[in-house]
């Protein structure tokens, strides 16, 4: 089988070196190339029983031809053709749970391309599984999914159609989260969608999201370090210069309170009073302070924007501030009157 394969790649690559140094026609090089690439799926495929033993022959053959100008496109989605038809082979033996991680990881190594037409397929493909086997991919895959969209997000350089390909992945995500049971998962899906949150410069419905973690969080059993979690990065948000974040962490923060109002642990309320409401309260009061010293002529007009903006901005938080506290029928007895007035203040 190994020498078998090795033949197969023995043809892609002589191909590749005649493409290279044009001795032959690229109509006749991209024959051959596909020649290579369909038996080698078709050995992948008829292999899918002991994909665990022959796997790591063909993935490395694969990852080289990623990096090949030629056919690097045509590889990825090859990978991705595997992974979907061995998940939907295996999906009769759930009780293997290896074999995810196994046939997932070429798509997370392939985060550490420099190539963003590598980057921008690789995500593509990933939805294209995602859409395909969400039923089928349990919490290790799960959680390999999720890392792959987190390193392409966080990677400091993602193009506006990448950050866009990974909004998609993760609506459908979202939209799937009763195949995520595990807490570790849901919180690395909520930092990803900090992360979308503050790298959004186009108007994709980040809130949408939220609340659909929001909604997920309510009506499953979850610890409070998940949601204290969610709401720190509402905290995150909350402390940005752009207006319009800060209003969606405002929003998200109400609707968090008005969700879990009823079962939230004291634990999470001191998070929210002692923490997340007196560290936004506090930033915001700061900036239009800030604000203000500049305003000392009536020429500065756009400092004077920047006045009311940051106005606004406070009288939004206190009036969700004193929205929450209404909610808090029974306040419990450890917050104390200080703690009140200086909010309502």
């Amino acid at each position: 089988m190994i020498e078998f394969i090795s033949a197969l790649e023995k043809i892609t690559n002589d191909s590749l070196i005649r493409f290279s140094t044009n001795q032959t026609p690229s109509n006749e090089i991209r024959k051959i190339n596909m020649f290579g690439l369909i038996k080698l799926l078709e050995t992948a495929m008829g292999n899918s029983f002991r994909i665990e033993i022959v796997w790591e022959y063909l993935i490395e053959h694969f990852k080289f031809l990623t990096t090949q100008l030629p056919i690097k496109i045509l590889s990825i989605r090859a990978i991705s053709f595997l992974i979907i038809g061995i998940f939907n082979y295996r999906k009769t033996a759930p009780s293997v749970i290896e074999w995810q991680v196994t046939v997932l990881n070429p798509l997370y190594e392939l985060t550490q391309s420099e190539d963003t037409e590598v980057i921008n397929e690789m995500i593509a493909n990933l939805l294209t599984i995602i859409e395909n086997c969400s039923s089928l991919i349990n919490d290790k895959g799960w959680n390999l999914c999720l890392n792959i969209m987190s390193k392409v997000i966080t990677a400091g350089n993602a193009e506006d159609n990448v950050v866009e390909k990974v909004f998609k992945c993760i609506q459908y995500t979202c939209n799937n989260l009763l195949n995520i049971v595990n807490e570790s998962n849901i919180e690395l899906l909520i930092s990803i969608v900090c992360s979308l949150t503050l790298l959004n410069n186009t108007s994709l419905p980040i809130i949408s999201l939220f609340e659909l973690i929001v909604e997920h969080i309510s009506t499953t059993p979850h610890n409070d370090h998940t949601l204290i979690h969610l709401l720190s990065k509402v905290k995150e948000i909350g402390s940005n210069e752009k207006a319009q974040l800060r209003q969606v962490a405002y929003t998200l923060l109400e609707k968090v309170v008005v969700k879990h109002v009823d079962n939230v642990t004291i634990v999470v309320w001191n998070y929210v009073i002692n923490d997340l409401i007196e560290q936004l309260l506090q930033y915001t009061r700061t900036k239009y302070s800030i604000q203000v010293k500049k305003n000392s002529s009536d020429k500065f007009k756009p400092i004077k924007e920047a006045v009311n903006i940051w106005e606004d901005s406070m009288i939004s938080l206190c009036s969700i501030t004193l929205s929450i506290l209404q909610q808090l029928n029974n306040i419990p007895e450890y917050f104390t009157l200080l703690n009140l007035i200086e909010l309502k203040n």
